[in-house]
């Protein structure tokens, strides 16, 4: 389990340095040293630091390992499927309600010419308060599924994870957005991740293959919509589309590759790409700027509400990228907030999160919701860490909520806690 996130880490940032070499463009600001340092220097204190609190907080929890080991009732997990089934789907019709009848929003349009529409729409009700609290509860089905696999009937899985993909591609379909598809591949990935020995591949595809199948298809024709509704709306060509995106996220387009017709997937797939990495090209601008007014890397949804209450300022107004649409790296936003000393604590800190999290996942101490919800928070932040500061989204604290929230409903129905 503890090398699977290891790696995975360290998979990340390798794709993260291959986007900048071989993307056929480069940052508007390039400074690729600059680059490379800061990620090498938050990479090896995040895996020193980790690897050291790691082994203290094994010798430790492997002694006390005795003391409170949970075990995993199948009822009981039987039992709460059923509100990952019923939940997330009466979140989606709440919230599709709220979007078409109450704000009017018309999605017979492209996708983002509705996004756009519902982005400057006004009002709001308690269907939308509710259903935003609701779907979340999808991400944590289809984690639920690949978590608790083998204890869950292979009918009560079908349903949990048809819940999901209504829920949250229902979401996404109403924002006219692609993070949350970001985020639901989050959660499957960390879930195989820390299944450990108990998950093997074969026989999550044995039970789940259709499913598998289903999510790439819908994920890969949901994406191309989006792109193409974005074209559609520039009245431009894919070609055309991907090149202004790269001007837009702070990039230098290469004229040679541009100047060839290639296929319409090719440019589609350029413009993922983009769309996960371009953190990187703003990464290097900020080297360069002289001022960095606004913060970037404290920036949350609890953080943002701080901010509107007045408690603290953020400077949302005039930070030096934009505040939607346009991501920078966390190691990036560290450094652009607090400086080379901030990068060293900063990756300091979240070394020993990560330490203390592989010690948890390794023994059977402290097993529960809390230590369920640090692994989930810190693989996210460090798995994503050269696209963004995952927290970033909003939606990540609803789904982090998401998990107290299954958490309370279990001991109220069950009165039993959900052991990893």
């Amino acid at each position: 389990m503890a090398k699977k996130l290891v790696f995975s880490f360290l998979f990340s940032n390798f794709l993260a340095i291959m986007f900048v070499l071989f993307f056929p463009a480069r940052s508007a600001g390039s400074n690729i040293e600059f680059l490379l340092l800061l990620n090498s220097v938050f990479v090896f204190i995040v895996l020193a630091c980790a690897a050291f609190f790691y082994y203290a907080f094994w010798v430790y929890g492997a002694k006390q390992s005795d003391r409170r080991e949970g075990s995993i009732s199948h009822g009981v997990v039987d039992g709460n499927s059923w509100f990952l089934i019923v939940l997330p789907i009466l979140g989606i019709a709440l919230l599709a309600y709220d979007r078409i009848y109450l704000r009017g929003v018309n999605y017979s349009q492209s996708l983002r010419a509705a996004r756009y529409e519902w982005l400057a729409s006004e009002g709001g009700s308690v269907f939308g308060v509710i259903g935003n609290l609701l779907v979340p509860l999808g991400y944590v089905g289809i984690f639920f599924v690949f978590k608790y696999y083998s204890h869950i009937s292979r009918a009560r899985s079908a349903l949990v994870v048809a819940s999901s993909l209504v829920a949250v591609f229902g979401h996404a379909f109403l924002n006219g957005g692609r993070s949350n598809i970001l985020l639901y591949f989050l959660m499957v990935y960390i879930a195989f991740c820390i299944s450990g020995k108990r998950l093997k591949l074969s026989s999550v595809f044995s039970k789940l293959g259709l499913f598998a199948s289903i999510l790439i298809i819908i994920s890969v024709f949901y994406v191309a919509s989006v792109t193409y509704s974005s074209a559609t709306i520039g009245d431009v060509s894919v070609n055309e589309l991907l090149k202004l995106a790269i001007w837009e996220m702070y990039g230098e387009p290469d004229e040679e590759f541009f100047s060839v017709s290639h296929s319409s997937l090719v440019y589609v797939f350029l413009y993922f790409a983009l769309y996960l990495f371009h953190g990187q090209w703003t990464t290097q601008i900020i080297y360069g700027l002289m001022s960095h007014p606004g913060f970037h890397s404290i920036v949350s949804a609890p953080t943002v509400f701080l901010d509107k209450l007045g408690y603290i300022d953020l400077g949302m107004q005039k930070r030096a990228f934009s505040d939607t649409g346009v991501f920078i790296s966390l190691p990036g936003a560290i450094y652009y907030d607090f400086g080379w000393i901030g990068v060293v604590l900063g990756s300091s800190l979240l070394g020993f999160i990560f330490g203390l999290s592989l010690a948890y996942l390794k023994n059977n101490y402290w097993r529960g919701t809390l230590g369920l919800l640090l692994v989930v928070s810190v693989a996210s932040v460090l798995l994503l860490s050269p696209m963004l500061p995952v927290y970033g989204f909003s939606y990540f604290s609803f789904i982090i909520f998401s998990f107290l929230f299954l958490a309370i409903l279990n001991l109220i129905f069950y009165r039993k806690t959900i052991f990893l």
